[in-house]
């Protein structure tokens, strides 16, 4: 309302109208009031002030009508500018009303999705957590069916231990590398070296062994089962060298360890001190093979080297010689100083005999007083040199039996042996008919075969 009464205000009519009004105002009062008193001059100028302040008024309405249009003029530039600002703002606060809206709907979705995938999780850690309930009572029997194997394993373990330390044998296991794991007190003692010094060597650093026979380096078994998968390698002519020089006779075996899958992870030698068996071999071969009163070898000794010189004869065409000795007048000994005296002479003569030949020599008690000689790779003429070598030790050798003197002499007969001669049996004739001549032609003497037996 009052912006309307100023927009009339301000136009140039209503400013003349405000001035005639105010003229016609001071004028209408000084014709009234001049009339009846005497102050017309007074009231003159009066509405001269009057008329000054109504035309100071209107210029200032005046000025401020033109105040008002320019505050008017910027208020509808701010209105625009506000309105257009408005506009933008509300563009803006519309897109960004839309974009807050979708990002509602998405979160909203986002949060629907979060909402089934929680569920979902929520199923998954129910199954998880029923398995891992499940799995931890199988883990807890499993547990406990472990430890009860572990119970028994040890046990197993224990009598294992027990068992190897208590065995005779000694027992040497490895890893699959050959490395020394353990060794039980047997192993302890034969090797010399205890269990905490050998572990992790290596076995064929360890153990020494060579083969008895040629005295060659000889590969240890437990190298060899392992290289060849073998289920047992055995050998029964080994030597064990001790760190000490000191040489073992031993009996060994060794097996290869397997797992499960069958692959090989170590290997277990078993052996053993044969040196009383070995003694008690050599000395029952060498009962077997050699006469007990005079420790030569026996007729059985002596025909099974005889044979052999026979083959090597026709096989290389060597010459050998064959003799027999016969003991002259031995048995008046046994008549007059007994069997004792006998044996005496016996043990005696064959220590004689054997001092008067070669080393390659093989001289046997046939039995009783009679005596083989069999001279390998010896020509006849050096025979019948040994034989009067022979014959001059036993006519210098006499028994002396409590006082008692005893002489004997020796009959001796000879054959040779070369690739004509025939079999064992017709060289044993020969030599026996030669031996028989020498006593039938008058005793201590020799005599040979005339020509190579033909039977």
């Amino acid at each position: 309302m009052l912006q309307t009464r100023l927009a009339r205000f301000n136009t140039p009519r209503a400013i003349a109208w405000l001035l005639a009004g105010l003229v016609c105002a001071l004028g209408l009062t000084v014709v009234f009031y001049g009339q009846r008193t005497n102050l017309s001059l007074t009231l003159l100028f009066f509405s001269l002030g009057l008329a000054a302040l109504a035309a100071w008024a209107t210029y200032a309405l005046y000025r401020l009508g033109q105040a008002y249009k320019q505050a008017q003029h910027e208020i509808a530039q701010a209105n625009r500018l506000l309105a257009e600002n408005v506009d933008e703002r509300a563009t803006a606060l519309q897109v960004t009303n839309i974009n807050l809206k979708m990002e509602v709907i998405e979160r909203r979705a986002m949060e629907a999705e979060l909402l089934r995938y929680r569920e979902h999780l929520e199923e998954i850690v129910a199954q998880r957590t029923a398995m891992l309930e499940k799995t931890n009572l199988h883990l807890l029997d499993e547990i406990a069916q472990r430890k009860k194997a572990e119970r028994k394993l040890f046990e197993q373990k224990e009598r294992a231990q027990i068992t190897l330390a208590s065995i005779g044998d000694a027992v040497v296991t490895t890893d699959a590398k050959g490395q020394v794991v353990y060794l039980n007190p047997v192993a302890e003692e034969l090797i010399g070296k205890h269990n905490a010094e050998v572990k992790g060597q290596p076995i064929a650093d360890m153990m020494h062994l060579l083969n008895e026979a040629t005295r060659e380096t000889v590969e240890n078994p437990v190298l060899s089962c392992m290289r060849e998968s073998a289920h047992a390698v055995a050998n029964n002519a080994s030597l064990l060298i001790r760190g000490d020089g000191n040489e073992i006779p031993i009996s060994d075996s060794a097996a290869p360890i397997r797992d499960r899958e069958n692959n090989i992870i170590g290997a277990v030698m078993v052996f053993h001190d044969v040196t009383t068996e070995r003694q008690l071999t050599q000395q029952l071969s060498y009962q077997a093979t050699h006469d007990a009163l005079t420790g030569l070898v026996n007729r059985q000794e002596f025909e099974r080297r005889l044979t052999r010189v026979l083959q090597s004869a026709k096989a290389d065409h060597t010459e050998h010689a064959l003799m027999f000795l016969d003991l002259d007048h031995f048995k008046q000994v046994n008549d007059t100083s007994g069997h004792a005296a006998g044996d005496e002479l016996l043990r005696q003569i064959a220590a004689l005999l054997k001092h008067a030949i070669r080393q390659r020599d093989s001289l046997a008690r046939l039995g009783g007083d009679e005596f083989g000689l069999l001279l390998e790779r010896c020509s006849m003429q050096l025979a019948e040199s040994i034989a009067k070598d022979l014959l001059h030790h036993i006519n210098a050798f006499v028994l002396d039996w409590s006082g008692v003197p005893h002489k004997v002499g020796l009959s001796i007969g000879m054959v040779a042996i070369n690739q004509n001669s025939d079999s064992l049996t017709a060289v044993l004739s020969a030599a026996d008919a030669a031996c028989y001549e020498s006593k039938r032609s008058g005793r201590n003497r020799y005599s040979i075969y005339p020509t190579a037996p033909q039977l």
